[in-house]
Order: C-alpha cells, then structure tokens, then sequence
C-alpha cells in the first residue's frame, strides 16, 4: 500500500475474516492478469505506458516516497493466513476487477508447476469498493484473533513506520477497525491498549525529558549533531565529512536510557525497553528487519560490553531509531526480508556512521562527561 503511493489503510477484522484496503492505486483486469499475477513483476519499475510513468512519477514528487519493497514478491505476504484469498481493484470510473484465489488448489499437487494454476479473474458486479484502490479479503483463517493478537499486531504495525518523519503523518496512515473489542476499549483510557483506531508511533515523545540524547543527521554538506540532557540543550556542532560519500541522507535520533528513563519506558509503553528493541533503522520511512528486535546486534555492542564493562553501552541500555532516504537504492535488503542488507560500501559505511558518529559520541558524553557532572549537579 505504501509502494502504491496509497494515503490510508484499513485493516478490518470481522468474525470469519480479515479484509485489508487502501485508497490509491489500481489495477484493471489486463494489470491483474498480465502484471500482478506474474511473481517478481513490478509494473511501477517496468512500463512503457506513458501516462503510468507520467502519473506515478507526480504522486512520488508530491509525497516524496521511494520504494520500500525492492524484491516484488510482497503479494504472497498473505499466504501464512488464508485458505481463500479474494482480491477487488477498481479506478473510480472504471468497473471493478474480482481475483479469487484458493489455496486449496495449490496444494493439491505438490509436483504441480506454481504457473499452471489456473484462479478464477472476472470483472465485478459485486460493488465491493466504493470509490478506487485495493482490497483484499482474506478468509478461513489458520488461526484465531483474539485481543491480544491484535494489540500485538498494533505494537508490531506501530514500530513499522518512522516516528522520525513528522511531516508524513497525514500522507500515510494505517487504521484498525474491529468493532468487537469497542467494549472493551472504551474500558482503558491508553491508546497503546486499544485495539482501535489510527497507529502513531509516539515513542520518542514518552521519555524525552527523562534521559540524554542525541538527534543527528547527514546529507552531502556533512554532518549535524544536537545533544540534549533531560530536556535541556547542551551542544550542538556541524562539520563537513566525505567518510560517507555511498550515502545519500540520514537522520536518527539515539537515547541513553538510564535507570529513571527505562522506568518512564516501562509505565508509557507497558513494557520493558528491552523486549521492545533497541536501535532500528527504517530505509526510506519503512522499517528494515530484523534491525531493532531484542536478539539483534549486528553492531556487536553487546559483545563489546562485555570487554569494559564500565566503558561502554550496549543495546539494553539505547534506544535509537535511524532513518536513510535511498533513492537510488544502494542499501539493497537480501532475498529474506528478516535480514538486514547485503554487505556492501553503502552498508559498510552506514554501520561505521552509526557507530562513530552516534553511538560513540553518546557514550563519549554519558560515561565521560555525565559521570564527572553527576556529582557535582548542585554546583
């Protein structure tokens, strides 16, 4: 929905399914048949259609998206929930298109070539969608969804977009309709706890002015750096680097999280730092995995604690979020979408940025500076 340039998605959940739309881009049935079907294909890469290229290429202008998904495959992201797969795509003034895919078929014979597979496409008369976009109807689920389910996919939907970008709020949102669990949300007053409603990534507000941290940034003038200690600005410098020159832009905000900060963590977010993450990185606005999850530490902080135990933080103790435009798509996600990017000079550079010009200078200011001021805070 996002790579679709879409500006609102819904994810409804009702007793026997789950349907999910978007408002932007469509399919005809000639798109569904001859692109969508095809795996890989990415017809907002590969077309000679001029108006397409015109229209595609005024929409990213206006929103200032790149694309997240870089492999095309993300059609099959559904295929761990359903056994039924029905799949509306309608321009407002065109007729709506219907793709029904059952699973079923596709296990029948495992030996059975995956293009041989005939689905059933037809034009609609079914008026699914009302105005344009895309909907999915996904049916005779694999499992069921209780609350709890669904406050973890809110979590899980919530660190998937950068709370960095605060001009982007009104250009992409995502929304949970279940009106089975209205009861039981009108019961707590905390967003984090309601089903319910439009998804905010708001964790950067919560501890703010418990803790010290660092907001930096990074385009071909150089680098920027701000600190700030409880609320309070402290410094800030800026100097001209050509260490990173296979980088096109960052900006990433990295916390110090100490006793207080962790405590503040724990009653806004209702649980500890720890299981939520610690240093994630979002390329062009969509979060990369698994950077960020409790086990990941690609930058081998954790190991280098254990070094120096008093000289050096590590991920129980940061909590970052990194977020690098890559327009000319340098940083490349490999095949498994779970694991970070290939190891090239783009990566190899962002890995030294993050450590030498964050990671580094935070601890340079906690262990050194703050320890030695501490002290002496009533002077």
């Amino acid at each position: 929905s996002y790579d679709a340039d879409a500006t609102h998605v819904t994810i409804e959940f009702l007793w026997d399914k789950i349907i999910i739309s978007d408002n932007w881009y469509w399919m005809s049935y000639d798109d569904i048949e001859k692109k969508w079907l095809f795996v890989g294909y990415s017809s907002k890469v590969d077309t000679d259609d001029e108006w397409i290229i015109k229209e595609t290429r005024n929409r990213r202008k206006n929103f200032q998206r790149s694309y997240a998904g870089a492999k095309w495959v993300g059609r099959f992201a559904c295929d761990r929930l359903w056994s039924h797969l029905v799949l509306y795509s309608k321009k407002e003034w065109w007729q709506e298109s219907k793709l029904l895919v059952p699973r079923d078929k596709f296990e029948e014979d495992m030996n059975k070539e995956f293009w041989s597979i005939n689905v059933d496409l037809s034009v609609s008369e079914d008026n699914q969608i009302s105005k344009e976009g895309t909907t999915l109807i996904i049916s005779d689920l694999r499992s069921s969804r209780d609350r709890q389910k669904k406050l973890r996919l809110k979590k899980q939907l919530m660190k998937l977009i950068s709370p960095l970008e605060e001009n982007n709020k009104d250009l992409f949102q995502i929304e949970i309709i279940s009106k089975d669990e209205l009861e039981e949300d009108e019961k707590t007053t905390r967003l984090r706890k309601k089903v319910n409603g439009i998804i905010v990534n708001d964790t950067l507000e919560t501890i703010k002015d418990y803790t010290v941290y660092i907001d930096f940034s990074y385009n071909k003038e150089g680098v920027s750096l701000s600190l700030y200690d409880r609320g309070r600005y402290v410094f800030s410098y800026k100097k001209v680097s050509n260490n990173y020159n296979q980088l096109e832009r960052i900006s990433w905000t990295l916390y110090y999280l100490n006793r207080t900060a962790k405590s503040e963590f724990r009653k806004l977010m209702w649980e500890d730092n720890v299981g939520y993450g610690s240093i994630f990185i979002f390329k062009n606005t969509i979060r990369v995995y698994p950077f960020g999850e409790e086990w990941e530490d690609s930058f081998w902080l954790n190991k280098r604690k254990g070094q120096w135990y008093a000289r050096y933080l590590w991920l129980r103790e940061l909590l970052g979020y990194v977020d690098v435009k890559d327009h000319q798509n340098k940083l490349i996600e490999k095949t498994s979408r779970d694991w970070w990017f290939l190891d090239n000079e783009s990566y190899r550079q962002l890995k030294t940025f993050i450590l030498e010009e964050g990671v580094y200078k935070l601890e340079k200011y906690v262990v050194d500076a703050l320890d030695w001021t501490e002290s002496r805070e009533h002077d």
